[in-house]
């Protein structure tokens, strides 16, 4: 069994029968629902949840593919053991939820480790995902997606790892060789993201080391006094889909059913569908076909349920290895060749929106990239160098805004 924690609140426990996991809240939770909810999906009551209703939400906070096969390999668990392995590494995840077997308690007090420049060039080694593994096995962290990626604790220059589930206010992770210049490719993109009217999360290059990309976490808050987690959730958890059915073709969630978890949810739907139209139309601008339901989340303030920022852009278009065909489509199209007046009449319905607001979105967008671009990336030039996928990045840009146009 697994004490299941939201913020430092025990509110259920997860368990593991003949037929897969199931969840329940606990009294302290039935008490205070509004305080105990993990999910928009799993509302707080006294009856258990089946597996096939309490597996999305939690398998959907371990890593995929090759990180989740070496920490199995690490804790001698089946990769398909959701409850075995968030024993393991189900201290520090996305949002405020955190794990533990059965007589552990999240420290009183949370512990890290500095870490060295040639230390975290080490656990980040593309060649070797032993030490990685090993140091998110000891900080029992788990963090979602199939690139292998590290959360810390940084304090001004300095990066320090955390011990047994403690808090942490920055992610890192770094370029692969099979994807040239993908860090900057990142950066730049974020950039056109908020060009279009999105918002996103901080991020940087970070000076002194090699290929890193640093993500400033949404969901903590740092203080004098340390971190608070903030609680969130991504579409996949939202929508009741399994990691695997991330993707709109392979069974995952389609434009209108984001649009029916922000109606049904947001405390602010009218301002997050647009965000929501903007960030379709940008992600056509940039070429960034692998924006799946992963890549959007739900962000839990005190005034209630927001659309998140948005996380990982890249102009996929750069690397011809990468799908070339929309992860999530718009109106029925998964290419730009396909988009047409029809096609966007099928998407404003699905984000609730006339037609003629989404048309003007799309100007907005269109214009907000276009306007930006140069400028995008002539700091990127000032700050990194001559890095030759800006340039790439550039071209493929100017011409899906040119493409768009004609629509």
């Amino acid at each position: 069994m697994l004490d299941v924690y939201l913020f430092d609140r025990l509110v259920g426990q997860l368990t593991h029968g003949d037929a897969g996991i199931s969840f329940c809240y606990n009294e302290m939770a039935l008490g205070y629902p509004d305080r105990s909810q993990l999910s928009v999906r799993l509302a707080v009551r006294p009856e258990p949840y089946p597996h096939h209703l309490a597996a999305p939400f939690f398998e959907n906070l371990l890593p995929e593919g090759d990180a989740r096969e070496l920490i199995a390999q690490a804790a001698k668990y089946d990769a398909s053991d959701i409850q075995g392995l968030l024993g393991v590494v189900g201290g520090e995840c996305a949002g405020a939820v955190s794990l533990w077997p059965d007589g552990m308690r999240p420290p009183a007090q949370p512990e890290y480790h500095p870490c060295s420049a040639a230390e975290l060039d080490a656990l980040l080694d593309e060649d070797d995902g032993t030490e990685l593994t090993e140091a998110q096995v000891k900080g029992r962290q788990s963090m979602s997606g199939v690139q292998p990626k590290l959360v810390l604790r940084r304090r001004g220059g300095v990066y320090e790892l955390p011990k047994g589930g403690a808090p942490t206010n920055v992610m890192l992770k770094r370029a692969r060789r099979r994807h040239p210049g993908i860090v900057h490719n990142e950066l730049a993109s974020l950039q056109c993201m908020r060009a279009a009217g999105v918002p996103v999360v901080d991020a940087t290059a970070p000076a002194g080391f090699n290929g890193f990309f640093e993500t400033t976490r949404y969901d903590r808050l740092v203080h004098n006094d340390g971190i608070d987690r903030l609680h969130q959730e991504d579409f996949c958890q939202a929508t009741g889909k399994s990691p695997r059915a991330k993707y709109q073709e392979t069974g995952g969630p389609a434009l209108a059913d984001l649009t029916a978890v922000l109606v049904r949810y947001s405390v602010s739907a009218i301002e997050d569908l647009d965000v929501l139209a903007r960030w379709m139309v940008a992600n056509l601008c940039i070429g960034n076909n692998d924006a799946h339901a992963k890549n959007l989340s739900l962000l839990y303030g005190q005034t209630g349920i927001r659309l998140a920022p948005v996380y990982d852009v890249v102009c996929t278009l750069a690397y011809p290895q990468i799908d070339q065909r929309l992860s999530i489509s718009l109106g029925g199209a998964y290419d730009i060749a396909e988009l047409s007046p029809q096609v966007y009449r099928k998407a404003a319905r699905a984000l609730g929106m006339s037609h003629t607001r989404l048309h003007a979105v799309a100007d907005e967008v269109i214009q907000g990239i276009e306007g930006a671009l140069d400028a995008i990336c002539h700091d990127m030039a000032t700050r990194y160098g001559d890095v030759p996928v800006i340039a790439q990045v550039r071209e493929i840009v100017r011409a899906r805004v040119a493409a768009l146009k004609r629509v």
